[in-house]
Formats: C-alpha cells, sequence, structure tokens
C-alpha cells in the first residue's frame, strides 16, 4: 500500500482528539470547530463532524474537510502534503523512512517558479531600492525575486500557488502587474509577524515592504476577495487588525469588504480600525516622502470600527489618586476600590471590594427595570460581563448577585453608600443603547434588524460587537440573541434562526 493510502487511513477521530485536546460527542460531533470557532459560542448547534466510513472531517459552517493530510494542513499554518505525511508517517505508523513525493511530474507553474527562483536579484533590488525601500538587509529571507524574462520583481504566496509580477518598466497602455496562479484567496505574508498584537492588511505588497517594523499581510489586489475564513483567520485571531487599504475608490471597497467579511464570520480579534491614508497616497509613498513613522504613530490617523470590549482591561489603578478621593470618595488601587475613612482623626485606608466593575451599556427598553452591562474584573484579572436589572444593584441583592457570577469569588466590602457613590460614578460615565426585543423592522429607528445584524434606514450592513451592540453613528442598539452574556440562554433559540443572508432589497427608503 502506498504511504499516502497508508496515512489516509489513519483513524481520524483519534488524530483530531489528539491533535486539538477536544473529544467528539457521541454522535461523532465537536463542540466547536478548531479552524473557524462555529458551534458552541455562536449558535450551539455543532457544525464539525466526522464519518468514520470515509475517514474524512467536514465543517458545515467554515466548509474545511478532507483526509487526516488535510486536517494537518489546514490546522498547521505553513505546512504543506509533504510534511503533514512525513508527520503522519513518524507519529502514528512509527516509520522513520522520509516520504519523498514523485518527481516525475513537474508542472509548467513549479518549472516557473524554479526558474524565477535562480535569478539573480540585483535588477528587482534597485527597484525596490528606488522606491525608498533602502532597508533590503533587514528584509526577511525570499521577500521578492526577479523574472529576467518579464523584467518584473517577483513575488509569490504564502502558500507557492501564486507569483505576482509587477513590472519594472511596463509599456505604456499595458498592466503594471501580472499573476500567475490564483489570485482570490492568495495572501503575501514575509512581512508578518505572529509575535506582534498589531497586523495590517495592505493592498499591494510594496505598501507592506514600505512598512519596516510592523506586522503586515498583502492582498496583492483590491480583487482578492478572500472567501474561506480560515486563510485569513492564521493571520488575524488574537491581534489588533488594521485595514490600511489606499485612500481612493478602489481601496474603499476593498477596506468595505474586509470590514464587512471580518466581522460576519466573528473573527476572534481585540479591534479592528482603518488607517486613514491621505489622498491619493499610499504606504509608499509616505516612505517616500518620510513621513510614514510620524504618520503611523499618530493615533488620529486610526478610525475605530470594532473593538472587543469585554476583554479590553478595566485600569487597575485611579490616574489620580487623590482627585479620586476628593470627587469620589474612592479609588482605584492594585485592581480594588478603596476608601479613606478616619478613625481618630486620622484617614485610614479602607478595601472596598477584591474588584473593578464598568458599566458598559445602559439597555434602554422604556420600562423602569431596566438593564445594564457590567464588566466584572477580579484583582487578578479574571473578567465577565454581566446583565444587571436595576432592582439588583441595592446593596443585599447586589451582594447576592456577584457571589452568583460562575468562578470569579466577587466580594463587596463596602456600605450602602460606597456602592451608591461608585454606581453614580458608573451612571455618569455609561453608553445608552436601545434594547431591540422584537426584530425585524424598527418603526422609531427605520432600522431592520436581525438576531447577528442591522440594515440601517440608509442601508448600511452592520454587526454587532461581542456585547451584542450595534454602533451607528450617535446611536446604538442592543441585539440579545448573539451576545456573550446570552451564549447560554436557551429562550433566545427562535430568534437566533432569524438570521442575515445576503439578498437583492434595499432598505434605503423604509421597507422598501
Amino acid at each position: 500500500m502506498q504511504t499516502i493510502e497508508k496515512v489516509k487511513q489513519i483513524d481520524i477521530k483519534a488524530l483530531i482528539e489528539k491533535e486539538t485536546g477536544t473529544c467528539f460527542n457521541k454522535t461523532n460531533q465537536l463542540e466547536k470547530c478548531p479552524f473557524c470557532g462555529s458551534g458552541k459560542g455562536t449558535n450551539h448547534s455543532p457544525a464539525f463532524s466526522i464519518k468514520k466510513k470515509n475517514n474524512f472531517f467536514k465543517c458545515f459552517s467554515c466548509g474545511s474537510g478532507g483526509s487526516t493530510i488535510d486536517f494537518l494542513i489546514s490546522l498547521n499554518s505553513g505546512w504543506n502534503e509533504h510534511k503533514a505525511i512525513k508527520y503522519l508517517q513518524e507519529e502514528y505508523l512509527g516509520i522513520k523512512e522520509t516520504f519523498q513525493p514523485s518527481q516525475n511530474v513537474t508542472s509548467a507553474f513549479d518549472k516557473m517558479l524554479f526558474a524565477i527562483k535562480n535569478n539573480t536579484k540585483e535588477t528587482a533590488t534597485d527597484y525596490l531600492k528606488s522606491r525608498g525601500i533602502s532597508f533590503i538587509d533587514d528584509l526577511p529571507d525570499n521577500s521578492y525575486w526577479y523574472d529576467s524574462h518579464a523584467n518584473a520583481i517577483v513575488f509569490i504566496d504564502a502558500n507557492n500557488q501564486l507569483i505576482n509580477r509587477r513590472m519594472i518598466n511596463p509599456e505604456k497602455g499595458k498592466s503594471k502587474a501580472k499573476n500567475n496562479g490564483t489570485l482570490n484567496g492568495s495572501i503575501y505574508d514575509k512581512m508578518y509577524n505572529p509575535d506582534y498584537d498589531v497586523v495590517f492588511i495592505q493592498e499591494g505588497v510594496v505598501n507592506a515592504l514600505s512598512m519596516k517594523g510592523c506586522s503586515s499581510i498583502a492582498l496583492f489586489s483590491t480583487e482578492n476577495k478572500i472567501k474561506n475564513p480560515k486563510i485569513l483567520q492564521k493571520y488575524i485571531e488574537g491581534k489588533i487588525v488594521v485595514l490600511a487599504m489606499d485612500n481612493d475608490s478602489a481601496g474603499n471597497k476593498c477596506a468595505e469588504y474586509y470590514q464587512d467579511y471580518i466581522l460576519s464570520n466573528r473573527f476572534d480579534i481585540k479591534s479592528l480600525r482603518r488607517l486613514i491614508l491621505p489622498e491619493n497616497k499610499d504606504a509608499n509613498d509616505l516612505l517616500q516622502d518620510k513621513t510614514i513613522v510620524d504618520f503611523l504613530q499618530n493615533k488620529n490617523n486610526y478610525q475605530l470600527l470594532w473593538e472587543d470590549i469585554i476583554n479590553k482591561p478595566i485600569p487597575k489603578f485611579s490616574i489620580d489618586e487623590l482627585a479620586d478621593i476628593e470627587e469620589y470618595n474612592f479609588y482605584k488601587k492594585n485592581g480594588c476600590y478603596y476608601a479613606n475613612e478616619f478613625h481618630k482623626s486620622k484617614p485610614v485606608e479602607r478595601k472596598l471590594s477584591n474588584f473593578l466593575m464598568d458599566s458598559v451599556y445602559h439597555l434602554m427598553d422604556g420600562t423602569k427595570e431596566s438593564k445594564r452591562l457590567i464588566k466584572f474584573q477580579r484583582n487578578t484579572g479574571e473578567i465577565t460581563v454581566n446583565e444587571i436589572t436595576s432592582s439588583e444593584l441595592n446593596l443585599d441583592k447586589f451582594k447576592k448577585v456577584i457571589r452568583s457570577i460562575s468562578g470569579r469569588g466577587l466580594t463587596f466590602f463596602g456600605n450602602t453608600q460606597n456602592l451608591d457613590t461608585i454606581l453614580t460614578y458608573l451612571y455618569d460615565n455609561e453608553k445608552n443603547a436601545i434594547a431591540v426585543n422584537q426584530l425585524g423592522y424598527q418603526q422609531e429607528s427605520k432600522n431592520y434588524c436581525f438576531a447577528d445584524a442591522t440594515i440601517t434606514h440608509d442601508n448600511k450592513l452592520l454587526y454587532p460587537d461581542k456585547l451584542g451592540i450595534v454602533n451607528h453613528g450617535k446611536s446604538a442598539y442592543y441585539l440579545p440573541p448573539f451576545a456573550y452574556t446570552n451564549l447560554d440562554d436557551k429562550s433566545y433559540s427562535g430568534q437566533r434562526k432569524f438570521t442575515y443572508k445576503a439578498g437583492n432589497l434595499n432598505f434605503k427608503n423604509g421597507r422598501n
């Protein structure tokens, strides 16, 4: 039996459980897809399963599927078939012989790639220097190549499946760039650094090369509409993501596409921002103008599109402790609330809690028993967000509520006056959101609300953050079905079926 067939027959259920540390249920389903995260936490319905008869896996949410080899390639960034087979041989079959793929068949693409990689790069290097990229020695290995036949600098995508040529002396009336290979889904990642918290998504490779010291991926073109979520997932999850497309018609459309794409796929990112470049200028122009460093460091050049409010920590200390004591009669220290009390005419520090909190949103529903989304952060760092009703914010009920927050061990030591003072401060700084308790057309706002998205009266498609909040201009709306605080609330099961699917309806004129 051939090596490939042998490794494909390795029990895929045992393989997946070992490689992910998770277990299948009795119906051979995983609670959560290891690639797109669908399942628990999104719609409570496992989407990832295996077929024991065919020894195949499939996720019906992101479309991932295939054999043991396909699973390892999808799970491990940068792995190809050769590496996956070698790993399966050694770890699961106990075979130490090195697997060698067939050398008899070489595609025209592979021959072209081989020839390009063996060219001298001097002309391509001179081209980059002419674009202000003088730090050639600091670029990662194999960042670029030279095609002597086309007289073009060449960039190769992360999977060696696309050759992108940028003509050094383009003929008048002809394209400045040309691709060999499939554009859609291709990523240039030589300037990507997995250790950085911020990743820039660039329109073109030269712009990524221009931002030395930043972690960037490039799309090659505004026409590169990535469809498979896991292609982007491995680069952006856990990151602050910045869309750095050109500030022109094509760049703005591209930025809109990736804003919707990232938010609709619910990638686990820290925040999403747009770098607002000067009109008709890109990152390489700023490099050549020697203004790029100052431009990137100026916070005013970034537009916040979405933020993970849940996991954003509350500052553990007061900025000015004395000012807080004077104005609010409490202060923050070491992740706790404190107050000064007088004992025998001397001030004595008194600890009020082992946590801090923030009233993130007041959920207005037209009743006296409205709710608030309150974030609790224990002094040891754990964060949770809970819906708290107005009647639960008196001292006795409040102490019971925080004790019931699973696994957090929250305790309030203060009195009624201490709690009221802290809550008053929170209320003065909280935001308001209109609670959408009935999905569909909203008469007052002229919006149309689904369980997971809103189409506004001016025909914008907006997605909620993890708290279920949709921000539109100065207004905010609360969609509870998929909110973090309601993941285990089965009362929203019916509403969770009412999700947005792309169509041709236009909501610009109310119901029309």
